[in-house]
């Protein structure tokens, strides 16, 4: 009663997205401006990955998110009103995201690569493997983002009753690159 469970693995909306795009589909949670994640409109949001908390900063989570694949996620949970076993950090709720896991043997692995553009072109790619044996399965996945931003703003104020006018305008331009690694095993 106190979470939203979306089941994404028999659901066409996470297919050709990253976890980051998928998110959006959680009731409640937008990823908005410069990736940041939001709760019904509160940031300060706990992101989670298989019940395990990502001790990352905001920008870090959004970067790892969108280098896992949306077909990955088996179900989001949104917690809107976390309880005490939360941090206090997460006032504006809980996301714990859970992978599906993988029962396959061999070798399975995927690339990809996005495009998104706002002002500049802001390009990812990335890989991931997996060798599954018996009941073991190894992983790992690396993917690289380069993130431009734009921003101008101008403003104009004007004192009629001075016969003045102040004009300013503001214009910053950043640019990252973001690597992502991740690995593991699973019984």
């Amino acid at each position: 009663t106190d979470r939203y469970i979306v089941d994404m693995q028999n659901t066409l909306v996470a297919r050709n997205k990253n976890a980051l795009q998928a998110l959006n589909y959680s009731p409640g949670v937008i990823v908005g401006r410069n990736n940041i994640i939001t709760l019904n409109g509160k940031d300060h949001v706990i992101v989670m990955l298989n019940g395990r908390k990502m001790n990352m900063t905001q920008s870090h989570v959004s970067s790892f998110l969108s280098s896992l694949r949306g077909d990955d996620i088996e179900r989001i949970e949104v917690i809107s009103a976390p309880g005490a076993q939360y941090d206090s950090e997460g006032q504006g709720g809980v996301i714990d995201i859970y992978l599906k896991k993988s029962a396959r043997r061999g070798i399975s692995g995927s690339v990809y690569s996005t495009q998104d553009q706002a002002h500049y072109l802001s390009p990812s790619v990335g890989t991931s493997l997996n060798y599954g044996i018996d009941k073991w399965t190894l992983y790992g996945s690396m993917g690289y983002r380069l993130r431009r931003n734009f921003t101008r703003l101008s403003e104009r104020i004007s004192y009629p009753t001075a016969l003045e006018t102040q004009t300013s305008s503001e214009r910053n331009e950043s640019s990252g690159d973001t690597y992502n690694y991740r690995g593991g095993v699973q019984y």
